[in-house]
């Protein structure tokens, strides 16, 4: 009987394991696909990519904390109204960091790529989460 329990206790973590590793290799193919799609339309050089993408992946962490720090303790439908408002306040201030974290980096990306293609950047993301969120309802319709 402890020898099954183990059993199913290993297949498990197994099974577990594998889910992981399949939701990183997702993640990791995503990232892939918008280097190529940014770069693109960007018209990043190998030498500027090379400089301007590290920048870009600090930005981007730094700004799914803040995304991640400032999400309510509970449903906003449960909140009181002075949590209501404190969670007001809390998104008010999370917008203005985001915006001097925003500032920060872009002049950091200036010295690795020009103006002219650091002003396409907001386009590309955008784009870029438009064309993932069709490939993804594509999929899903299909199942």
């Amino acid at each position: 009987m402890k020898s099954r329990l183990s059993i199913i206790l290993l297949c498990l973590l197994t099974m577990f394991g594998m889910a992981k590793a399949q939701k990183k290799a997702n993640l990791d193919r995503v990232k892939a696909q918008k280097v190529a799609y940014i770069t693109d339309k960007l018209a990043l050089t190998p030498a500027e990519s090379e400089k301007f993408w590290p920048v870009y992946w600090e930005y981007s962490q730094k700004v799914q904390q803040l995304r991640k720090d400032n999400k309510p303790s509970k449903p906003i439908e449960q909140l009181t109204e002075s949590e209501a408002n404190a969670l007001i306040n809390q998104d008010l201030d999370a917008e203005m960091r985001a915006v001097e974290l925003k500032k920060t980096y872009y002049r950091e990306f200036l010295k690795t790529i020009p103006a002219t293609k650091l002003a396409k950047l907001d386009l590309a993301e955008r784009g870029f989460k438009k064309e993932l969120i069709r490939v993804i309802g594509e999929r899903r319709g299909r199942k």
